[in-house]
């Protein structure tokens, strides 16, 4: 049998990810950097069914509420500051969600990059993210 190695080896830096770090600060961070968030929300059939809301996780930030949606097919774009983890929160009035049968889905995307697709769900869903530096 190999000997042991006489201190244990570190371990590897974890890759970088959009996990939020789970950390909330009094302050915000001084960053000006920002990336473009864009959502891509598309119900033909029973748009006024859902709505969403995004929120920066710590609460320093004013809540987006985008309400019950107007027509079946809308895209959003929001400006969002670097270094801080948002939550972003779907309802249905109904508990349904979407109606498959229909291509219904809602995207976000960060800079242009796919970061969450929602193709179905229940009462409610949620996805919190990292925007990075």
């Amino acid at each position: 049998t190999p000997a042991p190695t006489p201190s244990p080896t570190s371990m590897p830096s974890p890759s970088p990810t959009l996990a939020p770090t789970g950390v909330c600060e009094t302050a915000l961070p001084s960053t000006t950097v920002t990336r473009t968030l864009t959502i891509t929300f598309q119900n033909p059939e029973y748009p006024g069914d859902n709505s969403f809301q995004l929120q920066e996780i710590c609460g320093r930030l004013p809540l987006i509420d985008y309400g019950s949606q107007p027509s079946g097919s809308e895209e959003y774009t929001e400006e969002l500051r670097a270094s801080l983890s948002y939550k972003f929160e779907v309802f249905d009035v109904f508990g349904d969600g979407f109606d498959s049968f229909f291509d219904s889905f809602l995207e976000l995307r960060l800079d242009g990059e796919l970061i969450w697709r929602l193709e179905d769900f229940g009462e409610k869903a949620e996805f919190v993210f990292e925007v990075p530096e």
